[in-house]
């Protein structure tokens, strides 16, 4: 709901946008647990790849969202 609340203009592709981010990480997390069981690591060595790309997106995220934060504008008075 918050992806389309704050796409208010275009609410559909929003949500298409929304829906395609989802499938594709669906299939990059698919592609990474299954080079792993590939280069021969073992099955549970995909949990850790797992937590590690978990680990890896919290970390971009947090630092991406501290970046694109807009500053607090300062109040002007006595202008008019």
């Amino acid at each position: 709901m918050r992806v389309v609340s704050a796409a208010a203009a275009a609410p559909n592709l929003a949500s298409a946008m929304n829906i395609g981010a989802f499938n594709l990480g669906n299939a990059i997390g698919a592609a990474l647990g299954g080079g792993v069981i590939d280069a021969g690591l073992g099955f549970p060595a995909v949990s850790l790849a797992g937590a590690a790309a978990a680990g890896t997106a919290l970390a971009l995220m947090l630092g991406l969202r501290r970046r694109t934060q807009p500053s607090p504008l300062a109040t002007v008075r006595g202008c008019l």
